[in-house]
């Protein structure tokens, strides 16, 4: 193969998801090059393509991870899982990812974030019983309490997002394609303005799949309140609809369509 005119690439970092033909992390886009005319394709849910896009950018679908046949739930958090599942309760998860390492000036305001994040939790339980897991890390966290479990370690998202109710999330594009592919549906507040986050956030809120919080810089324990109570309120139908998008991503094979532009 002439590397000149055929190369494909796994881009890995941030970019704009209404100018650029790829998204950041894990199920990140693959740009094909061909006979001097480039190709893009983006791995994100094939109803979603920005006006602004040129013609030779191409949505091609989400790209799934495979393989959890052997994984399982550290002990501690699946038990807290089955007891929300078992009392029919709401699960929240809210987790940052690598934001809480490069969206904040410092680890102590990354901290006061996700304090003000607990506390608009705990304000919310006392009006709605459920219950909430805050991923943090061993340098940022908050404190646990019998209705909020902090996790300090990574867990993948596809073992966990299942069980979930709702994500709370940063708007990358992995974290909330994965967590509607498992009909669940997203509160986004963005951390990094310049990137893809607001965009994604956006189109959760416009597709009924969610709400966008705004950015987090301007977060305050009232906003998490009334934003949980909002999804409390119409969580059937958020459900509903993210369902109805994770039947349709379950028939995406990006890969087979990216294969194809090797093909023509």
């Amino acid at each position: 193969m002439d590397m000149d005119e055929h190369r494909i690439s796994i881009p890995q970092q941030d970019q704009c998801a209404d100018h650029q033909a790829s998204v950041r992390g894990e199920q990140s886009g693959a740009v094909a090059y061909r006979h001097a005319a480039v190709k893009g394709t983006a791995a994100v849910w094939r109803a979603v393509k920005p006006q602004d896009w040129p013609d030779n950018q191409h949505v091609v679908g989400f790209s799934r991870y495979r393989g959890l046949e052997k994984e399982s739930l550290p002990d501690e958090l699946a038990q807290f899982v089955g007891k929300a599942k078992s009392g029919g309760k709401m699960l929240v998860y809210v987790g940052l990812g690598s934001m809480l390492g490069v969206a904040f000036d410092s680890e102590e305001k990354a901290r006061e974030t996700l304090e003000v994040v607990r506390n608009g939790i705990i304000d919310c339980l006392n009006a709605c019983d459920f219950y909430a897991i805050i991923h943090c890390n061993d340098k940022v966290f908050v404190e646990s309490t019998d209705k909020i479990l902090v996790l300090k370690k990574p867990v993948s998202h596809d073992l966990l997002f299942p069980d979930c109710s709702v994500v709370v999330n940063h708007g990358g594009a992995g974290t909330v394609q994965t967590s509607l592919c498992y009909g669940c549906p997203c509160i986004v507040f963005p951390c990094v303005v310049a990137s893809d986050q607001p965009f994604w956030a956006d189109v959760v809120e416009r597709s009924g799949l969610g709400y966008n919080g705004g950015v987090i810089s301007k977060i305050t324990r009232g906003k998490v309140k009334n934003i949980l109570d909002k999804a409390s309120a119409n969580l059937k139908s958020l459900r509903e609809n993210a369902k109805v998008l994770a039947e349709k991503m379950s028939t995406d094979s990006p890969a087979e369509i990216v294969l194809q532009f090797f093909k023509q």
